[in-house]
């Protein structure tokens, strides 16, 4: 993880060094926009399978580290068994915000095409 947020990191400098002169802002998939650096952070679908202790352990370092290195930051928490989680975002001061997605299959996110729809 600690790789990957160091990489993350290189990979927002080198885009923001090109994108926020321009004067456009930052975008990400979620569609939101911001003038300054904006990410969406916190892509662990892995979270789903791990309680909240070991998210502490192995996730909370880095999400913390990448929320303070940009100015506005959205969590993007993915599926049912991920909400166990959200305690422990809510207490992060600098996340701007916590997109939720309930999982395949569940109202809202695809219901339509489940076999219990």
């Amino acid at each position: 993880m600690r790789q990957m947020t160091q990489l993350f990191k290189d990979v927002v400098d080198e885009t923001s060094r090109i994108i926020l002169p321009a004067g456009q802002g930052t975008s990400n998939w979620t569609m939101g926009w911001s003038a300054q650096k904006f990410l969406c952070i916190g892509q662990n679908d892995f979270s789903c399978m791990i309680g909240p202790e070991m998210f502490r352990e192995f996730l909370l370092d880095d999400t913390l580290e990448t929320t303070h290195y940009v100015e506005r930051s959205l969590y993007h928490l993915d599926g049912p068994n991920a909400t166990q989680h959200l305690l422990t975002l809510c207490e992060i001061e600098r996340l701007n915000g916590i997109q939720w997605v309930p999982g395949d299959g569940y109202l809202g996110a695809g219901a339509m095409d489940s076999p219990d729809a």
